[in-house]
């Protein structure tokens, strides 16, 4: 939108249009049109006028189409268009962690991807439809209040990792219960203490055995398309919520397709960051 736009468009402007060239300034050349904008906001602001001038001369909304190739735009556009009463058919342009399906999905891969920190694994439980297989239902809170207290770290280390959520669990169990009977024995503690702690044993008994069951499904370090699509779907049936939304819902399922299609196309195997890096665009 300044002198330095317009001289770099006039090589591609008929001699007649080259004479000044304006914030918010069209420009014709045949049948390309050259809006020059001072900044993302206007720039929509004046494709919505466009539309809506197009639209007033006869050309019907399902005849136009705004092409652009940076993402942002995206949610900027259909805010837009939904304001001045266009129709809008596309993509969703909702970010795929601004869903909790979509944390779901991305939350999880940074559980395996983190090497079960203590952090990843509450994100994901707190943050997403999370169920648990067993059909119990998941006490998200009360499983990191467990899990601290054990002294849960996880992570990339020698006794780190799911190994460490099952041994520090154990000692917990093992402490809560020595106390427990010498409560009993001793008579002092209130039941509503002991009753407490006998909940926690069974909570953390059955958050180490969610733990564990959870990282015999490791993500696949390397394989084709499909073979990660194929963990995902596996991954979706078994922990989303049945109860989640279901448009969010069906978009991750479209993605999920689109993945197995990707190796037809060809081009380099996937790994577990590339598989990562994919599902963050969406």
């Amino acid at each position: 939108g300044d002198r330095n736009a317009g001289r770099l468009l006039a090589p591609y402007m008929p001699e007649d249009d080259q004479a000044g060239v304006g914030a918010g300034n069209v420009m014709n050349a045949g049948s390309t049109r050259l809006i020059s904008a001072p900044n993302r906001a206007e720039e929509v602001r004046q494709i919505v006028r466009n539309v809506l001038r197009l639209a007033s001369s006869g050309t019907r909304f399902g005849e136009m189409a705004v092409l652009h190739g940076d993402p942002e735009y995206a949610a900027r556009l259909d805010e837009a268009f939904k304001a001045a009463g266009i129709p809008v058919s596309g993509p969703d342009p909702t970010p795929l962690n601004a869903t909790p399906e979509g944390r779901f999905v991305l939350c999880l891969v940074e559980v395996f991807d983190s090497e079960f920190t203590r952090d990843a694994v509450t994100d994901w439980l707190t943050t997403a439809p999370v169920r648990d297989p067993s059909g119990d239902a998941i006490l998200a809170v009360r499983w990191d209040d467990i899990s601290r207290a054990a002294g849960v770290v996880g992570g990339p280390s020698e006794a780190g990792g799911a190994r460490q959520w099952a041994e520090r669990l154990d000692a917990f169990k093992v402490d809560a219960q020595s106390r427990t009977d010498r409560d009993r024995t001793g008579g002092e503690a209130l039941d509503s203490t002991i009753d407490a702690r006998q909940t926690d044993i069974q909570q953390a008994d059955r958050l180490q055995t969610f733990v564990e069951h959870l990282a015999e499904r490791a993500l696949p370090e390397s394989g084709s398309w499909s073979d990660y699509a194929e963990w995902l779907r596996g991954m979706l049936r078994d922990y989303l919520d049945p109860d989640a939304d279901s448009e969010p819902r069906q978009r991750i399922d479209q993605l999920v397709n689109e993945l197995s299609g990707l190796g037809v196309a060809g081009g380099p195997q996937p790994d577990r960051a590339r598989f990562g890096s994919v599902l963050a665009q969406e």
